[in-house]
């Protein structure tokens, strides 16, 4: 699987969206090491919506989904296999596959 830690690279903030929900409920989710997190302290951050316990619910379903699901894993070998296919058009009009 390809991450930015393995690529020598990290994140020090990740913003997680809607798509957390899957689009059905406002649900957002920020990820950082602990010497970020601690910065913030209980009033510090808020949303309109922030912690209700349908949006939380799903949330955590989401979450495990992923997980179970292989989703990100997946991401990547299709990601991979869509750029070899990509790499394979001789035209004058593709001049770099990134991804």
């Amino acid at each position: 699987m390809y991450s930015l830690e393995a690529a020598g690279r990290k994140a020090d903030i990740t913003c997680l969206g809607k798509a957390l929900s899957g689009g059905t409920m406002p649900v957002s989710a920020m990820f950082a090491d602990s010497h970020i997190m601690n910065v913030l302290r209980k009033g510090d951050h808020g949303s309109t919506f922030g912690g209700s316990p349908l949006g939380m619910a799903v949330a955590r379903t989401s979450i495990e989904v992923l997980i179970e699901e292989k989703i990100v894993e997946n991401s990547f070998e299709m990601g991979e296999y869509m750029r070899a296919l990509f790499r394979k058009i001789k035209s004058p009009l593709i001049k770099d596959v990134r991804g």
